[in-house]
């Protein structure tokens, strides 16, 4: 999994002067996985390891990853918010941080207030709104 997409909600919330930290988490199951781990490594704004790290084994155990890419979100204190970020961070983007249980709702039911019939039928270029009611 390419996590470089996230990296512009990473961006936009050290410009907003969030206090936190992210550490990516992946294990490569081939020789081309670590290739590609490495050339991505180089462009990733947050926290990594290099693989034949020791404490990057303990996190790959601890974090119980099983082979699956892995973003942890630390507070300021240094105190994990979230230990498996991806699926929050790609639902929610920036406007979803710190993904707190309220913070999501709160989103989540300004979503359903915000919803109309054209915003759940109209979907890229998938139109299924044969007339415009007024």
């Amino acid at each position: 999994m390419n996590l470089l997409p996230f990296s512009s909600v990473y961006n936009k919330l050290k410009e907003k002067c969030e206090k936190f930290e992210i550490v990516s988490i992946s294990w490569p199951y081939t020789k081309q996985d670590e290739e590609k781990f490495n050339q991505e490594f180089e462009m990733m704004p947050w926290l990594s390891f290099q693989f034949k790290d020791k404490a990057f084994r303990k996190l790959i155990y601890y974090f119980d990853t099983n082979h699956h890419p892995t973003l942890v979100i630390l507070g300021p204190d240094g105190k994990i918010l979230k230990s498996s970020a991806i699926k929050l961070i790609d639902n929610y983007g920036a406007e979803g941080y710190p993904f707190t249980p309220e913070r999501l709702e709160e989103i989540h039911k300004a979503r359903q207030e915000s919803q109309t019939l054209k915003s759940l039928l109209v979907s890229g270029d998938r139109d299924f709104v044969e007339i415009e009611i007024l």
